[in-house]
């Protein structure tokens, strides 16, 4: 059985080096990117099991993101992760509702948090 390949796409450099350690020391590996572009690019050569996505990024947004990583990887299952408190699910766009698998804000205390939805994901 292969480590689950997760994506991490978020501007903060804290964020993203906190994330891929822990998701990392427990087996999974983690691929990081602090913009669209360049996860897109990672995403059009590699399977993602797992996308972590924060809206507010510098140029195109996380949604913008999800919108064309699902043309990509159609079965690409994601969570998001914003520091916008007033955030709610409904905001999402109904072309990736499915694909989101929950919606955290930041700062999100117990990283177990992720850990469960990752093993929520069927077996590939």
């Amino acid at each position: 059985m292969h480590a689950r390949a997760v994506l991490i796409l978020d501007d903060e450099p804290g964020i993203r080096e906190t994330l891929s350690e822990y998701l990392s020391d427990i087996g999974y590996a983690t691929h990081c990117f602090w913009d669209t572009e360049s996860a897109l690019s990672a995403l059009c050569g590699q399977h993602f099991d797992l996308a972590i996505v924060d809206v507010r990024l510098p140029g195109k947004d996380g949604h913008a993101f999800l919108r064309s990583a699902l043309e990509v990887q159609p079965g690409l299952k994601a969570i998001i992760h914003t520091g916008s408190v007033e955030y709610m699910q409904q905001e999402l766009d109904p072309s990736f509702r499915d694909s989101v698998l929950a919606v955290f804000i930041k700062p999100v205390m117990d990283m177990q948090t992720f850990v469960d939805v990752l093993q929520q994901l069927p077996e590939t």
